[in-house]
C-alpha cells in the first residue's frame, strides 16, 4: 500500500456505542490507531445523535427505578424498622440520579472527543431527502435512522479517495446485495466483524 494513502475507518452508531460503553476491545484498539494518527475515523453526524438516544433510554430505565424506590420508601415510614429502610432506599435512589448526571457529563465529553479526532459527515438537507426516498425503496428495506446513516456514508465514499473500510454491526439491515454492490462501486469495503477489520487494517499499516 502507498504509505501516503489515507485509510478511512467509517463507523456508525454501533461503533460509537461500543466505544462509549467499552463493549468491544477491537473497537477500542481501532480508536487507539485513530489517536495515534495511523488511520482516520469517519462518523456520520446522525450517529452521534443516536448515541444520545441510547444514553437517554438507559437513563430513563434507571430514573424510573429511582422514582419507584422513592415512592416505595414513602410507603415504609410507619414503623421504626420501615423508617430506617425507607431512608436507605431514598439514598439509593439519590445515588442512581447522581450516577445518571455523572454519566451525562462523561457521554458529553466522549462525544466531543469523537468530534475532535474524527471526520464528521454532516447531516445535510440533501442526505435527509435521499434517506427518506431510500425508505420508500423496497430494494434497500432500510428504516430510519438506518437510511440516514447509510446515505451519509454513501455521500462520503462517493466523494473521497483512499482506502475506505466501513465497519457496520447491523447485519439485519445492512447485509444486503444492493448495499454490498454500492460499497464496492465506490471502492469501500464493508465488514460486519470488528476482528476482521482489525486484521485488515493491521495488514495495511504493517502491524
Amino acid at each position: 500500500m502507498d504509505s501516503n494513502q489515507i485509510i478511512y475507518l467509517i463507523g456508525e452508531t454501533n461503533f460509537v456505542v461500543d466505544l462509549g460503553y467499552q463493549q468491544d476491545k477491537n473497537v477500542a484498539y481501532l480508536f487507539d490507531l485513530v489517536l495515534a494518527g495511523r488511520i482516520k475515523l469517519v462518523v456520520p453526524e446522525i450517529s452521534l445523535h443516536e448515541m444520545w438516544s441510547v444514553f437517554t433510554k438507559k437513563s430513563k430505565r434507571r430514573l424510573e427505578l429511582s422514582i419507584a424506590l422513592k415512592e416505595e420508601a414513602n410507603q415504609m415510614k410507619r414503623s421504626e424498622h420501615g423508617h430506617i429502610l425507607s431512608e436507605q432506599m431514598k439514598n439509593i435512589g439519590k445515588l442512581i440520579e447522581e450516577s445518571v448526571n455523572k454519566d451525562k457529563e462523561i457521554i458529553d465529553g466522549f462525544i466531543q472527543s469523537i468530534k475532535d479526532v474524527s471526520v464528521i459527515i454532516p447531516y445535510t438537507t440533501e442526505i435527509h431527502k435521499n434517506a427518506f426516498l431510500m425508505t420508500l425503496n423496497g430494494l434497500y428495506g432500510l428504516p430510519e435512522p438506518d437510511a440516514s446513516i447509510y446515505e451519509s456514508i454513501n455521500a462520503f465514499v462517493k466523494e473521497n479517495k483512499g482506502v475506505k473500510i466501513h465497519l457496520n454491526k447491523n447485519t439485519k439491515d445492512f447485509d444486503k446485495d444492493i448495499i454490498h454492490k454500492e460499497m464496492n462501486e465506490f471502492e469501500a469495503e464493508l465488514y460486519f466483524d470488528s476482528g476482521k477489520v482489525v486484521k485488515k487494517i493491521n495488514e495495511l499499516i504493517g502491524q
